[in-house]
């Protein structure tokens, strides 16, 4: 297998690309790259993974990837002590599921501890709310009649203020304040100021409800005639044969299963990720999204 990243690494060097001018091109990181090129296929995700990795690696600086896959597969079968692809990915499953069963365990543990020490401070509060003493002051003075009501009490003018005019007596000639010339002018001046106030009310912007984030997006290009079937959080959304150069989109909240009839037929892209073609031409690839931070797998006995 060593001669495969070999000759991947003499071709990206004739062509003096860097491993960085690769990884930005095809999309695939740069630490997948240099595990390719020292035969390193264990270090990727999967077996998926290493085939469209090597047929998209070898495109790009001109090598023929659909020769460069095959020959991957010859050395692989013709490899001595290697445990098949079936195996080797429900190896990866079972490990990968026993470490999210400890996580998860260790996350249920922890929101149960924060749960009780809530409950507790709850409880505690109450409790010192209903034993809290209380007590009532009387202010009122005793052998004093009451005084007037807070509506009657009288009113305090602060310093400098003018002294407030008296209520006309009843019977009493009414006489009108004079007025300025700059009463009419302060009138005037208030009335734009009000329409001011009033107009960033006025002017306020509403905005649309945020969409949604799917946890798993599937970007398919069809590059030859395949027939595909969708399952998206355990529901078939979509099923059929999709014609050359038609470009699908599929998301899902949990996971999403997708079945290619034709593997070499089509592009595929996970949550933003570039994964190459699936499989070789006319093979049939059954693969299995997780949502976002996994790694999509081949389903045990659909693909190579």
């Amino acid at each position: 297998m060593e001669s495969i990243g070999e000759r991947l690494k003499q071709g990206r060097e004739a062509k003096k690309l860097s491993l960085d001018d690769v990884q930005e091109a095809t999309k695939i990181r740069k630490q997948y790259l240099a595990a390719i090129e020292a035969g390193r296929f264990e270090e990727l995700p999967g077996e998926v993974y290493v085939k469209g990795f090597i047929r998209n690696y070898a495109d790009f600086i001109g090598l023929d990837g659909a020769k460069m896959v095959a020959d991957y597969n010859s050395l692989k079968k013709g490899a001595s002590g290697e445990r098949p692809p079936a195996l080797r990915d429900r190896a990866t499953l079972e490990r990968k599921g026993r470490g999210d069963f400890k996580k998860k365990a260790r996350r249920e543990w922890l929101f149960v501890t924060l749960l009780f020490i809530v409950a507790l401070g709850i409880a505690g509060f109450m409790l010192w709310g209903r034993n809290r003493p209380t007590s009532s002051v009387n202010m009122e003075p005793q052998g004093v009649p009451a005084g007037p009501s807070s509506l009657e009490a009288e009113q305090v003018t602060p310093p400098g203020a003018p002294e407030p005019e008296a209520a006309p007596q009843a019977g009493s000639p009414e006489v009108a304040a004079p007025q300025t010339a700059d009463q009419p002018q302060a009138a005037a001046g208030t009335q734009p100021q009000t329409a001011a106030a009033v107009q960033p009310q006025a002017a306020a912007t509403q905005f649309p409800p945020a969409k949604p984030v799917k946890a798993v997006v599937v970007r398919v290009n069809v590059l030859q005639r395949c027939w595909v079937r969708v399952i998206a959080d355990g529901q078939v959304v979509a099923e059929g044969a999709l014609p050359a150069g038609r470009q699908e989109e599929w998301a899902a909240d949990k996971d999403m299963i997708i079945r290619f009839g034709n593997a070499g037929g089509v592009e595929v892209e996970y949550n933003g990720e570039r994964l190459g073609r699936p499989g070789d031409p006319g093979e049939v690839v059954e693969l299995k999204f997780p949502p976002a931070g996994g790694f999509p797998q081949a389903r045990p006995g659909q693909a190579e």
